[in-house]
């Protein structure tokens, strides 16, 4: 599953690899590793979005996440 993350992350299929790393994140499989493609894959969508709500809420979440890895 953790190549299927990658391959969405090349591929541009940012809401899958959400959904990806949502899954593995409970399995404690690379967490780290895991959290940082979820942090890339929210970036690109804020790259992608018009919707000033929802750039928001993938920044925010982002901005969550960074901050408890390190």
């Amino acid at each position: 599953m953790f190549d299927q993350l990658n391959s969405a992350l090349q591929e541009g299929h940012y809401q899958w690899g959400l959904r990806l790393a949502d899954y593995l994140l409970p399995t404690d499989y690379e967490k780290t590793i895991v959290v940082e493609v979820k942090i890339k894959l929210l970036r690109a969508l804020v790259a992608q979005q018009i919707n000033a709500p929802a750039r928001n809420y993938y920044l925010s979440y982002t901005y969550e996440l960074e901050k408890n890895i390190q």
